[in-house]
Formats: structure tokens, sequence, C-alpha cells
């Protein structure tokens, strides 16, 4: 299953490339109309789209974009049909457009990471460790069942007990 949004920023990176000789106020009229079919819950909505999208005057204008629809998108439509997602019910857990962990991913590699190659989760663990060294002595004492560091917070306030013996 691919990205719904990977799949409309290709369009509209397409749209937008100067080869491919696209009007300035057609772009977003044709990505309407892309977009309208991939998020059709039926297959007969989006075959009812697809005819749409075809008998256009905007999209004969441009040939090149009825080939890239044709040949292109049109045949991988199982990857990225939400109509299709809907009718094999595909396990999307409600995130056809979702980018928040792609986002969040690369935020890691780029500001935690550094781009360094990590080949198992103990190498991730110590880089994240390093670069925040009171948290690298919370994450050891909290593996050493010790509390060491919540009784020298000076933010957290605890009582003090007095224990007399009778």
């Amino acid at each position: 299953l691919l990205y719904l949004y990977h799949v409309l920023a290709a369009d509209w990176t397409w749209l937008w490339d100067a080869k491919n000789k696209i009007e300035h106020l057609d772009r977003p009229l044709l990505l309407n109309k892309f977009k309208a079919i991939v998020y059709d819950e039926t297959s007969e909505d989006r075959e009812a789209k697809v005819e749409e999208l075809m008998s256009d005057p905007t999209i004969n204008k441009y040939p090149n974009y009825v080939n890239r629809v044709t040949r292109d998108l049109l045949p991988r439509a199982t990857e990225w049909s939400i109509a299709e997602r809907n009718e094999r019910q595909a396990p999307t857990h409600n995130s056809n457009t979702n980018n928040y962990v792609e986002v969040s991913m690369r935020f890691s590699k780029d500001e935690q990471f550094h781009r360094s190659k990590g080949l198992n989760m103990a190498d991730a663990l110590g880089s994240l460790l390093e670069q925040s060294e009171p948290y690298a002595h919370k994450a050891i004492d909290m593996g050493n069942s010790r509390s060491a560091w919540l009784k020298n917070n000076k933010n957290l306030k605890f009582p003090t007990l007095q224990i007399t013996k009778k």
C-alpha cells in the first residue's frame, strides 16, 4: 500500500515540472480531479470519476497527462485507491494519509542520530543517551531498580517521615 500523500505529492510534482508544459491555472484542477479518484470510497464511484476526468476538456489539452494517468497511475490503483483498500478490507488502521510517523523518523535520523548507522537497538539507545547524560543516568538507575535520581531531584518534594521508636 502506498501512502496517499506520496501518490498525490508525486502527481503534484509532475504537474509542476516545466517539461510537462501544464498551464499554471490548470494544475490545481487536474490535481483535484485526480484527488477525487484517489479518495473515492467505492470502485463504482472511482470509475465514474475516471470517466469524468477523461471527458474533461482541460485534461484533453494535455495528452501527456492523459498518458500518465492511464499508463502509470490507474494500473496501480490497487496500491493507492481508498476504494480498493475498503473492498479488500486492508488493515490501514485509519492512517491512509498520515505522514506523522515518516516525519518523526526523519527528525530522529537527522537531529538525534545525525544520519549515523546503528546496527541494533543497543546502538540506537546508546546514540540517544550520549546526547543527554542526565537521562542516561535516569535510565540506568531505573534499569537497576534504583531511585537515587528521585531523591536528588530538587523539583520533586517528598514528605520526610520521622520514625520514632517506642
